[in-house]
């Protein structure tokens, strides 16, 4: 992604300037600091590749069927991540730093790899917003009473809703966004050599990717995202009181959408799993009790039969630590996909008042701001491990179990020498 960005901004300037102008403003990302930019883009992309997979793996074997909506928005956050990491920047190393002949993948695989540099950092930016719009509306119609109805209708209908849709949307726009602008270009500019670096380019018409970069990957979402994050901040000051999972003695708050389902039995009892233990403190919408851990819990309907038994199905949708997580990974957007969308936006305004011409300036700046994306997918893992307890405490139990029986080894061992000795 990174490198790029490198050679669409080198294009550009392959357009607008003369020879002599060019080899003065910005020099073939081939022929300087080759060996540090593969170095780096080499480690930065493996440290990548390890830090979302097992951040990854450790989400996918500790939930399991548990997963909640949010958690689904994470596990597509990671994968779009790897994607980024695996069918980008090595294709690109090899072609253009390592073989130093150009493009020698094909057209095929060109369509793919371009593709891909164009969807994935969209989806993975509108993902970042989708988490924002998520919290946002369970916040807010968490304790509603349409909802709360629909949850102990059909849960299993609503679980699947929040579940597939926000992804799916996510993923299905970005396809149908990007598949027409791709097919159409990036066939045609497989096969044109740029005088630059005197090789095949793999690369798309770069005017259309000034308004993508600047519009679709950075303003839009970043809109929304701040927008939920206004409101969610306007909701905790004016119902701080109401939401239950504010608890002052719950050290494990959380808010589910949760179902109790019930089913009449003349010779059972009334069991909401623990139901003596509520906190039975009234929403101001009336739908709703404390549970012992701070869990929503929807309240018992008065007119089932007392003699009934239980099944509640909890998934939390909301709570600090997600909201922590959302708040984290939206500002890392801001601050590492930011400078590059706002100055695309920069360039593309002035190349249409201006010209080709005037962007000689915004080259250099933009080549370092591209860079800072690479950060983001290490940075971004790294987050969601540090705030979420269940993967911090699964990596510090099985390490503590690994000191514990090398501790164990090293024991069994002195203790063998000295007997010998």
């Amino acid at each position: 992604m990174a490198l790029d960005e490198m050679k669409q901004w080198d294009a550009l300037l392959n357009e607008a300037l003369n020879e002599s102008a060019k080899q003065a403003l910005i020099p073939s990302p081939v022929n300087v600091g080759q060996g540090f930019s593969v170095g780096l883009i080499i480690a930065t992309s493996l440290t990548s590749l390890l830090l979302n997979s097992a951040v990854l793996a450790c989400i996918l074997l500790l939930k399991g069927r548990c997963l909640s909506g949010f958690d689904i928005l994470i596990i597509s956050q990671l994968v779009i991540n790897v994607l980024l990491t695996i069918f980008l920047e090595p294709w690109d190393i090899v072609a253009y730093l390592i073989l130093d002949d150009g493009w020698q993948f094909g057209v095929t695989f060109c369509y793919i790899t371009r593709f891909l540099s164009l969807c994935l950092p969209f989806m993975s930016s509108w993902n970042i917003a989708m988490m924002a719009v998520h919290q946002f509306i369970t916040l807010a119609l968490l304790n509603n009473k349409w909802l709360a109805r629909c949850v102990d209708v059909a849960p299993k209908t609503v679980r699947i809703l929040v579940l597939v849709v926000p992804t799916a949307i996510i993923w299905t726009v970005a396809v149908l966004i990007h598949a027409p602008v791709v097919y159409n270009s990036a066939t045609e500019i497989a096969h044109h050599t740029f005088s630059t670096v005197h090789v095949t380019m793999c690369t798309l018409e770069f005017i259309h990717d000034l308004l993508h970069s600047a519009l679709g990957v950075f303003v839009l979402p970043f809109v929304c995202g701040f927008l939920c994050l206004v409101g969610i901040i306007i909701l905790h000051r004016i119902r701080s009181k109401d939401i239950p999972y504010v608890l002052e003695s719950s050290t494990d708050a959380a808010v589910s959408f949760q179902s109790a389902r019930t089913s009449s039995d003349e010779g059972s009892t009334l069991d909401l799993g623990g139901a003596h233990e509520l906190d039975r403190q009234p929403i101001v919408s009336g739908t709703g009790w404390n549970g012992p851990n701070g869990v929503l819990v929807n309240p018992p309907d008065q007119t089932r039969s007392s003699h009934s038994t239980s099944s509640i199905v909890q998934w939390p949708e909301i709570s600090w630590e997600t909201q922590l997580i959302m708040t984290g990974l939206f500002g890392l957007f801001t601050f590492l996909t930011g400078p590059s969308g706002v100055l695309a936006l920069y360039a593309d305004n002035r190349m249409k008042s201006h010209g080709l011409h005037s962007l000689a300036h915004v080259t250099q700046f933009m080549v370092v701001f591209s860079l800072l994306p690479l950060v983001q997918l290490i940075l971004e893992p790294i987050l969601v491990f540090v705030v979420s307890r269940e993967i911090r405490g699964v990596v510090i139990k099985r390490q503590r179990g690994r000191n514990v029986q090398l501790a164990a080894s090293v024991l069994q061992a002195a203790n063998g020498i000295a007997h010998i000795s």
